[in-house]
């Protein structure tokens, strides 16, 4: 039997160095289809913030060598996941999330992470137009790149569309086939202002 201490113990070992800590450390939910470039985009926040990212593709690959992708295995892939962002969090490590993040009452127990632990949150809706996405999945396929540990393909993407939940707080909206530099400079510099808000 699987143990959720265990396995947060097995991911934790799997992740960098940890930044520095923080009073109130940076909790960035990404939330997105397979192959809008979350990933790509959450490498690029990763230079510009003291931060961290747990990537589910990565945990799923810690945990389970044959990853199969039911909804069992799905459902404890998150669970440690949950439990390891609870952990940092709370001792004060910025933590992004990169997981599709599709359903509201998933993103809920999220925000409640949040509260419990302090943390300034930000959810960021990651899209890109879809005839992109199908170029880069089917790319993916041909020629993956080293630290693109994802398995979707253009038929997960169709499978999964239809289930995206709207994302009911304030939250900020990336284009990844758009200037992607800009909408990090612009987002790393809103952040620090919104912190600099708040201390003020």
């Amino acid at each position: 039997m699987r143990s959720v201490e265990k396995d947060v113990q097995a991911a934790l070992e799997s992740l960098p160095p940890m930044p520095p800590r923080q009073l109130e450390p940076l909790f960035i939910i990404l939330v997105g289809l397979p192959g809008t470039g979350k990933t790509h985009f959450s490498r690029l926040l990763e230079e510009r913030l003291p931060v961290i990212t747990i990537r589910t593709d990565e945990v799923r690959k810690a945990l389970f060598k044959a990853p199969t992708y039911r909804p069992a295995e799905s459902y404890w892939v998150y669970r440690v996941c949950h439990k390891l962002i609870e952990e940092l969090l709370g001792q004060g490590v910025g933590v992004i999330f990169d997981a599709t993040n599709l359903f509201e009452r998933n993103r809920r127990q999220l925000y409640d992470i949040a509260s419990r632990t302090g943390a300034r949150l930000a959810v960021i809706s990651i899209v890109a137009p879809e005839e992109e996405v199908r170029k880069r999945l089917e790319a993916r396929q041909l020629s993956p790149e080293p630290w693109d540990l994802s398995d979707a393909t253009w038929e997960v993407y169709q499978s999964m569309k239809g289930s995206v939940e709207p994302i009911r707080c304030p939250h900020y909206v990336v284009d990844t086939s758009q200037d992607l530099q800009s909408s990090v400079d612009r987002l790393v510099k809103e952040l620090m202002q919104a912190r600099q808000d708040k201390d003020s």
